[in-house]
């Protein structure tokens, strides 16, 4: 079909009904005609090519092959017992057979799995130790003699280190950017270091380099250097480079009777260049990372107002949490109805001061202080004078004594009132030592008080029977000290009876 298709018009859809006597009229056209006609239900499959059509899928009985038919579904349903176990037997055989080649999956599968993580997991192999560096080997290699020593070695690279590039800890790094303060002595100028590229660049393995040959310099045996003398290109002798000191005097001749700081069986492997570089490049990435937590500045301010401002959020939180639970338990011993609109005032009048004067560290300012001062017109003797309370100038018309007194009374109240939960205390009673814990007595009983106590105090109460098991004589001998009962016949019973009348 061509045309356009936008004034293309569909066919009117057809009922059920009307379709059928369409394909009645065209079958008895063509049976007019002398056409055969097919048993098909629409033209279009009346005019395919009898060649062309495919015949049905052919319908097989659903058969079952394989180690999970045992037994042929053509094959008629046991009937008897003995064929029933004998099918059962069947499939236990079949089940146990399958079960053991699973498990031999599981087990094949366990094992790559295995070796896969093995693999990803595997670490990456320490190079081998190079005997002519004694400081790459790990701390468990190495004897407790090369522990020590490694740790001072690598004190002397990092001082050394520190003192090239003019950095003291905790102050910040000196870089290239920003560059150390000149020596104060005068010396040498600090060298600069170019923490944004490697420590094998030109200018970062000098610094090391020099490092390196002021601790040679300063700690490497010069009596043994005698044989390590080079000469020259004009042919004159000199000392050999990192070895000895280009001017020998009588100070450096002192210094070699002192004991030096390394033995010097150990020099020639600890002090030599390669495990000097090797510690140095350890101790320069320490350096380097400090530069590099040193530089985003904008970092630490931002996380130093957050602590600070977190400080000062608590300390409002708690001084609230405080004055709201006096402010509430003064309110009902006062009878006020409001209870919560008198915390709520409570609670901006103390705020008043906090919001204005309290610096970030909870300080108070100077400008808040003077403004504080000239509004109320008082003089630089008043401003002097520590006993007047600027707090006065924020008190309410309707509070009678200083502010201060109320916030004092609130804390107080809440202090009283605080709940204590009962601690296991020990203590001693007769020389048994108990951890239980302390209960209040009711009353004492009249033998345990003294007379001239309760002469003094007639309020006091007290029980006048006597406990069970005791008698009056007994109770005249407890009154005394020392007494012959306590000592000698009833040490052990007056152990347990005092030790509760003591606890109530």
């Amino acid at each position: 079909m061509t045309g356009n298709l936008k004034t293309h018009k569909k066919p009117a859809r057809l009922a059920t009904n009307d379709l059928e006597e369409e394909l009645a009229r065209r079958k008895a056209a063509k049976r007019a005609g002398g056409q055969p006609v097919s048993s098909s239900e629409t033209e279009e499959e009346d005019n395919i090519d009898p060649q062309l059509r495919m015949p049905p899928p052919p319908v097989h009985p659903l058969q079952l092959q394989g180690p999970f038919s045992p037994i042929e579904p053509a094959s008629p349903m046991p009937s008897t017992a003995d064929e029933i176990l004998s099918m059962y037997r069947q499939l236990y055989k079949l089940g146990k057979s399958l079960n053991a080649e699973l498990n031999k999956r599981v087990t094949v599968l366990e094992d790559t799995q295995g070796k896969l993580l093995a693999a990803i997991t595997k670490k990456k192999k320490k190079p081998p130790t190079n005997p002519d560096c004694p400081a790459s080997k790990s701390d468990d290699e190495m004897t407790l003699k090369e522990v020590k020593l490694q740790k001072v070695v690598r004190d002397l690279m990092r001082t050394q280190l520190y003192d090239t590039v003019g950095y003291k800890p905790g102050k910040d790094m000196p870089g290239l950017g920003r560059e150390a303060p000149p020596r104060s002595d005068g010396g040498k100028a600090y060298m600069v270091a170019d923490w944004n590229s490697s420590k094998s660049s030109e200018s970062n393995l000098a610094i090391i380099r020099h490092a390196v040959t002021l601790v040679r310099q300063a700690h490497l045996d010069k009596n043994s250097q005698t044989a390590l003398v080079r000469h020259t290109n004009d042919g004159s002798t000199g000392p050999h480079d990192f070895n000895t000191p280009n001017e020998v005097d009588d100070e450096m001749l002192e210094e070699e009777v002192n004991e030096p700081l390394i033995d010097p069986q150990y020099q020639q492997t600890w002090l030599s260049v390669k495990n000097l570089m090797y510690i140095g490049a350890v101790v320069w990435q320490t350096m380097r990372q400090i530069w590099l937590n040193q530089r985003d500045e904008e970092k630490i301010a931002r996380t130093c107002r957050w602590k600070t401002k977190g400080k000062h959020v608590q300390r409002w939180v708690t001084r609230a949490e405080r004055l709201t639970e006096g402010a509430r338990l003064f309110a009902s011993k006062h009878a006020i109805v409001d209870v919560e609109g008198f915390c709520a005032q409570i609670l901006k009048a103390d705020w008043v001061g906090d919001l204005e004067s309290g610096d970030e560290e909870g300080g108070f300012s100077d400008g808040w202080w003077m403004r504080m001062t000239t509004a109320a017109g008082w003089g630089p003797d008043q401003v002097a004078d520590k006993r007047n309370t600027i707090w006065e100038l924020k008190r309410p018309a309707w509070m009678k004594e200083a502010i201060w007194q109320l916030y004092a009374t609130f804390n107080h109240l809440k202090w009283v009132h605080e709940e204590r939960h009962s601690k296991a205390t020990p203590y001693f009673d007769l020389g048994s030592l108990s951890h239980a814990v302390i209960e209040k007595s009711s009353k004492p009983w009249r033998f345990m008080v003294d007379d001239v106590y309760l002469a003094d105090h007639p309020a006091f109460e007290v029980i006048e029977a006597l406990p069970d098991g005791f008698t009056e004589q007994m109770c005249e001998e407890l009154q005394q000290i020392n007494n012959w009962f306590i000592d000698v016949k009833f040490k052990k019973f007056l152990q347990l009876s005092v030790s509760f009348c003591c606890r109530g």
